[in-house]
């Protein structure tokens, strides 16, 4: 069994490890909540109670065992995904988003037919937990996501708990009771007294150890030692050195330590020390264990160099490359850290783990470190909080004139969140015009300065040489780019329809990579040129909004973008204190990033919202604050209107000006003198979901046909939609006629994946169409729900209710809407011009051959027609009078038939 299968395997029973019925019970009947966190200190069997889940449960288990707090998303992704058998998912490129890698397995778990528990174990670091939380936030209906930790900070725990998202199981929770602390000490025939019992209250490894023989202490490491004692001396001697070994097997131990003698393992197994069982011959060591064994080994300072450089070497054959250069360090061997730590550096950088490489570098003597290692230092430094600390490393490289191209890109980025765009320009071309091989990170800042101060042919024809050099490649990432790179480029310099082809290819691009937040990215600049070309609509607003979640929280060039260009359209539309209020979450954003409010575009709008609320002196103030670089007109326009003063715009002025809203506002001011003009707001739009469920059952929005496969799903979102919203057992009782056998439950849940998916695919990234909350599913708010049922009655309204479906509240349902409607109609009929009123009769008496009302309206309508079915109805009438009742036909009737 290889370390990485290990990691994905679930732990077997340890000897004497005594089942937890309640716990798992409690587990067991908590599917609906997506997150369950076991949180308590060392000891208290959080491993043990989920191996025991996942080991009995009927559900699916994907288990993934963390053994550093510092891996990342992509680790913990290809665990998940190689404990379900996802291939596409086991090796993920490193460069993918942490945001991209959710998209991907949240995707890869909607398609499974069943409900998934996905459980990971000792999930240390901050960085993981908030990844895994926002994988709960991902989970849809039947999948769960189990963690243990020692903390539940991250996980944003008291919103959960609140609105019963999440179940939290502490050391108060996980502690034996009186009755289990009796069964285990039975089991093991351990006399422990009473005293010792009362005082480790219930404390699962103290328990073991206490029955093992070690007597009551004050601490969790006392109890250690204890156990410890009571081995053999051969095994006692030597234990503390296999201290740095996170697995231990017998071959790994020979080599750190080679006078244990054969079978130590089982031995340590018998005497009940804290160790899971992984298979295969391999035992995982409790923390609790590996502390105090870590502590004996620190006091023998060579062997502990010997042991660790021992350790390092079978970490780095197996590939675990982290796991060695720690050691490696921990073994006073900083060169043979440094080897390994260099490729670690590459990869980290790719997969954007700023922390993982901030950490790793930051243990080594800085003089150690390479010009590009302290590059890579620097920029992990900016990007994780530290960003003058980074930015003194950068600049003392500067000065020192070893800065590589690399650093001359960091140094350029840093000097445009700054608002210094001057300086970024200058760095950038510094580190283009010295050749060699092309790196892609300098175009960035390079065409990003060279746009804002008008170097358009400079900034086009180095976006043209970063996409013949991608193209030229294999390499979907930096084709992507590239392509990224071009389309904001051409959103300046070419027409909105070249904008758009370039944004369609990177767009692409990325969604062929499964990087749907970067796809968001792009899906954001289309929005732009939208907005750009006029369009001002409440679906944009809703689009705009529902963004924010398909966008990595990270991301904070890109939010700060979607809430100006929010709080823009909401301007345009008249919404000035939303406007307002979007456009200062943005600020705030912008602000805890280190970004300037001028380079990203918020003093202009801000300035823009304060004039048409009537704020002038105000708006004066953000004016003063702006960059340069940003539209001139608007600029313009702006502070003709604060200062009250003509506005100056040569034609040229204006034929540049790509925003139409903006063209047209500067065009109207120009004509009125100064007089500002305002704009009406435009009548809201909303997406319209069509509902038709007379005849064959069928959905669309915004006209396009919406694929509903399962029959459930249909049903499911017809129910909704004449509803407005239901619990889970209300849902299942109406389509499963009162079931609650689990199997219907667990249906009902991949009905709702699936309806969701399919409505999804006609709405923005990051709508969810169909919302969970309080405890009830809706259609989304953003969703105008229009069904056939509620139309104007006509002969279409008494076509059958969702034929073929046979559920009780279908049926009734259907003969409700056959009487209303065929009431309605019959009450209309007679108003109606004759033609039409002689067709809703018709469809009358084919719905209810017995309706008399019908059959006199459809006889008498056709007799003023002279139409010559008159006969033929008469004749049906009457056989229908003659078979049902033995009546003939009325008087008059008979008299029609006789003329």
């Amino acid at each position: 069994m290889t370390s990485s299968t290990r990691r994905s395997a679930v732990p077997r029973a340890a000897r004497f490890e005594r089942p937890r019925t309640h716990l798992l019970t409690r587990l067991s009947e908590s599917i609906d909540s997506p997150l369950v966190v076991l949180a308590a200190p060392s000891g208290y069997g959080k491993t043990t109670l989920l191996a025991q889940y996942a080991r009995v449960t009927p559900r699916r288990v994907a288990w993934c065992r963390l053994t550093d707090a510092q891996e990342g998303p992509a680790i913990m992704t290809a665990r998940l995904a190689q404990s379900l058998n996802l291939t596409a998912l086991s090796t993920p490129d490193p460069r993918t988003p942490t945001g991209a890698l959710l998209d991907l397995l949240a995707s890869a778990l909607s398609q499974l037919p069943e409900g998934v528990d996905l459980i990971v174990d000792n999930a240390e670091g901050e960085g993981q937990r908030e990844w895994l939380a926002r994988l709960a936030d991902t989970l849809e209906e039947g999948h769960r996501l189990l963690v243990s930790s020692y903390t539940t900070d991250g996980f944003r725990i008291a919103r959960r708990l609140a609105d019963g998202q999440a179940i939290v199981l502490d050391a108060t929770d996980l502690s034996f009771t009186d009755q289990e602390v009796a069964a285990y000490l039975q089991e093991r025939s351990a006399p422990v007294a009473p005293a010792d019992v009362n005082h480790l209250s219930g404390w699962p490894a103290g328990l073991a150890l206490a029955a093992h023989g070690a007597p009551r202490h004050a601490s969790a490491d006392d109890l250690v030692l204890e156990a410890l004692g009571a081995l053999p001396p051969g095994v006692r001697s030597a234990l503390h050195l296999l201290a740095p070994l996170d697995v231990w097997t017998e071959p790994d131990a020979l080599t750190l330590a080679p006078e244990l003698p054969a079978g130590w393992l089982q031995v340590v197994q018998r005497a009940g020390l804290p160790v899971i069982p992984l298979g295969g011959g391999a035992v995982q060591p409790h923390r609790l264990l590996v502390s105090v064994l870590g502590a004996q080994l620190a006091r023998q300072p060579a062997r502990a160099a010997e042991a660790r450089q021992a350790a390092a070497l079978i970490a780095q054959a197996r590939g675990e490359t982290e796991r060695a250069a720690w050691l490696y360090l921990q073994g006073e061997n900083p060169a043979a850290a440094l080897e390994v730590a260099t490729p670690l550096v590459a990869l980290y950088r790719d997969r954007g783990e700023h922390h993982r490489t901030r950490a790793l570098l930051e243990a080594f003597d800085a003089a150690l470190l390479s010009v590009p290692l302290l590059e890579r230092l620097a920029w992990a430094q900016v990007e994780t909080g530290a960003a003058s600390q980074g930015e003194a490393v950068l600049e003392d490289l500067q000065r020192r004139k070893v800065l590589s191209p690399s650093g001359l890109a960091s140094l350029a980025m840093i000097r445009g969140r700054q608002g210094h765009t001057d300086a970024q320009y200058a760095l950038a071309l510094e580190g283009l015009n010295r050749g060699g091989p092309v790196i892609p990170a300098l175009y960035w800042p390079f065409v990003q300065a060279a746009l804002r101060l008008g170097r358009l042919a400079e900034a086009e024809a180095a976006t043209e040489r970063l996409r013949h050099w991608a193209q030229s490649g294999t390499d979907l990432v930096r084709q992507a780019e590239a392509w990224h790179l071009q389309a904001i480029t051409w959103q300046r310099t070419r027409t909105p329809d070249e904008a758009v082809r370039a944004l369609t290819r990177a767009r692409a691009a990325y969604e062929q990579l499964g990087w749907q937040g970067r796809a968001a990215g792009l899906h954001l600049d289309e929005l732009e040129l939208t907005v750009r070309a006029g369009a001002a609509t409440e679906v944009l607003c809703v689009t705009l909004r529902a963004l924010d979640t398909r966008l990595s929280p990270e991301a904070s060039v890109l939010q700060v973008r979607r809430l100006r260009l929010l709080g823009t359209v909401q301007r345009r539309l008249g919404h000035l204190s939303d406007a307002e209020e979007s456009l200062t979450q943005a600020l705030q954003v912008a602000n805890d990033a280190g970004i300037h409010p001028g380079s990203a575009g918020l003093t202009l709008a801000l300035a823009d919202v304060l004039v048409a609320s009537g704020r002038l002196s105000e708006a004066r103030e953000w004016l003063s604050a702006e960059t340069p670089g940003q539209p001139g007109i608007l600029r313009a326009l702006l502070h003709a209107q604060v200062d009250r003063q003509p506005l100056h715009l040569t034609p040229d002025d204006l034929n540049a000006e790509t925003d139409q809203e903006i063209h047209g506002r500067a065009l109207a001011f120009l004509a009125s003198a100064g007089t500002p003009a305002t704009r009406p707001p435009q009548s809201a739009a909303a997406y319209t979901l069509r509902i038709f469920t007379l005849g064959d059952c069928r959905a669309a929005i915004e006209g396009q046909p919406v694929k509903l496969g399962l029959a459930k799903a249909r049903e499911l979102l017809v129910w909704l939609s004449l509803h407005t919203s239901g619990s889970r057992d209300e849902l299942v009782t109406a389509l499963w006629d009162g079931s609650d056998e689990e199997r219907h439950v667990e249906y009902f849940r991949v009905t709702v994946r699936r309806l969701r998916a399919a409505l999804r695919t006609h709405l923005p990234d990051g709508l969810d169409p169909l919302p969970y909350a309080d405890g009830r599913y809706r259609l989304s708010e953003s969703l105008t729900v229009e069904v056939d049922v509620h139309d104007p009655v006509t002969p279409a309204a008494l076509r059958p209710f969702l034929p073929g479906v046979d559920t009780e509240w279908v049926t009734t349902y259907r003969q409700l809407h056959a009487q209303q409607a065929a009431g309605t109609l019959l009450s209309q009929a007679a108003a109606l011009p004759l033609t039409q009123a002689a067709a809703a009769y018709a469809a009358l008496v084919r719905l209810d051959p017995l309706l008399a009302g019908a059959h006199e309206g459809l006889i008498t309508s056709l007799h003023a027609l002279g139409d010559p079915g008159l006969q033929g109805a008469l004749q049906q009438y009457e056989r229908v009078l003659s078979d049902e009742y033995g009546e003939r036909l009325p008087t008059h009737l008979r008299n029609l038939c006789a003329g």
